[in-house]
């Protein structure tokens, strides 16, 4: 996780590894389920949430970013 001005980014992959850690679920289980669908949850309570993933011939990590809404 990241935190710079104001804003949160946290990495899809660090966050899979949790919850896998956390309940011995795959990750297809949790994409399957949707649990990473969190951005209406975060909105509703006062957040801005980006998801960024790779598109087709890019290489970086897959995030949420977080930032407070004033």
């Amino acid at each position: 996780m990241e935190v710079r001005n104001g804003s949160a980014t946290l990495y899809q992959k660090e966050i899979l590894g949790e919850v896998r850690n956390l309940h011995n679920i795959s990750s297809a289980k949790i994409f399957e389920n949707g649990w990473l669908d969190v951005e209406p949850i975060y909105r509703e309570v006062g957040w801005n949430v980006e998801y960024d993933k790779p598109g087709y011939n890019e290489t970086y990590e897959a995030s949420f970013k977080f930032t407070r809404k004033n």
